[in-house]
Protein backbone atom coordinates (compact mmCIF):
# COMPACT_ATOMS: atom_id res chain seq x y z
CA UNK A 1 0.00 0.00 0.00
CA UNK A 2 1.01 3.30 -1.03
CA UNK A 3 1.09 6.51 1.02
CA UNK A 4 -0.84 9.33 0.14
CA UNK A 5 0.68 12.40 -1.17
CA UNK A 6 0.06 15.51 1.50
CA UNK A 7 -2.85 17.32 0.32
CA UNK A 8 -2.12 20.96 -0.47
CA UNK A 9 -5.04 23.44 -0.77
CA UNK A 10 -5.72 25.18 -3.89
CA UNK A 11 -5.31 28.65 -4.24
CA UNK A 12 -8.75 29.76 -3.88
CA UNK A 13 -9.28 27.74 -0.50
CA UNK A 14 -5.70 29.41 0.41
CA UNK A 15 -7.02 32.97 -0.03
CA UNK A 16 -10.14 31.99 2.03
CA UNK A 17 -8.70 30.88 4.80
CA UNK A 18 -5.93 33.89 4.56
CA UNK A 19 -9.15 36.41 4.53
CA UNK A 20 -11.23 34.63 7.53
CA UNK A 21 -7.49 34.55 9.40
CA UNK A 22 -6.68 38.57 8.57
CA UNK A 23 -10.49 39.01 9.15
CA UNK A 24 -11.05 37.64 12.89
CA UNK A 25 -7.78 39.14 14.19
CA UNK A 26 -8.75 42.54 13.22
CA UNK A 27 -11.70 41.87 14.82
CA UNK A 28 -10.16 40.44 17.50
CA UNK A 29 -8.18 43.80 18.07
CA UNK A 30 -10.64 46.18 17.20
CA UNK A 31 -7.97 47.04 13.70
CA UNK A 32 -10.48 48.09 10.70
CA UNK A 33 -8.96 48.47 7.56
CA UNK A 34 -9.80 51.65 6.44
CA UNK A 35 -7.49 54.70 5.72
CA UNK A 36 -7.69 57.61 7.71
CA UNK A 37 -8.32 60.14 6.24
CA UNK A 38 -6.08 62.76 4.37
CA UNK A 39 -4.81 65.68 6.12
CA UNK A 40 -6.59 68.62 4.39
CA UNK A 41 -4.37 70.15 1.78
CA UNK A 42 -2.84 73.70 2.38
CA UNK A 43 -3.35 75.88 -0.57
CA UNK A 44 -0.58 75.65 -2.68
CA UNK A 45 1.51 79.10 -2.87
CA UNK A 46 3.20 79.27 -6.29
CA UNK A 47 4.30 83.11 -5.90
CA UNK A 48 1.85 84.07 -9.08
CA UNK A 49 -1.01 86.32 -9.28
CA UNK A 50 -3.66 85.40 -11.79
CA UNK A 51 -3.99 89.03 -13.12
CA UNK A 52 -6.10 88.24 -16.78
CA UNK A 53 -9.68 90.36 -17.01
CA UNK A 54 -12.37 89.95 -19.07
CA UNK A 55 -13.36 92.31 -21.53
CA UNK A 56 -16.12 92.31 -24.15
CA UNK A 57 -16.66 95.19 -26.64
CA UNK A 58 -20.33 96.27 -27.54
CA UNK A 59 -19.65 95.65 -30.81
CA UNK A 60 -21.27 91.93 -31.37
CA UNK A 61 -20.68 92.29 -35.47
CA UNK A 62 -17.13 92.15 -35.14
CA UNK A 63 -17.46 90.17 -32.05
CA UNK A 64 -20.04 87.82 -32.15
CA UNK A 65 -21.63 86.23 -28.94
CA UNK A 66 -22.74 82.75 -28.23
CA UNK A 67 -25.95 81.24 -30.06
CA UNK A 68 -27.35 81.09 -26.45
CA UNK A 69 -26.78 84.81 -25.54
CA UNK A 70 -28.05 87.87 -26.25
CA UNK A 71 -27.43 91.82 -26.18
CA UNK A 72 -29.78 92.04 -23.31
CA UNK A 73 -27.69 89.68 -21.90
CA UNK A 74 -24.41 91.89 -21.36
CA UNK A 75 -24.76 93.71 -18.13
CA UNK A 76 -22.77 96.21 -18.64
CA UNK A 77 -23.14 96.69 -22.68
CA UNK A 78 -19.12 96.61 -22.80
CA UNK A 79 -16.43 96.43 -20.79
CA UNK A 80 -12.99 97.52 -22.33
CA UNK A 81 -9.45 98.32 -21.48
CA UNK A 82 -10.34 101.86 -21.50
CA UNK A 83 -13.68 102.03 -19.22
Amino acid sequence: MTPNPPSHPSRRQFLACATAAISALGAATGCTLTAPPPPAAAPTLTGYIDAHSHVWPSDTARFPLARWATRAQMDPPSFTAEE
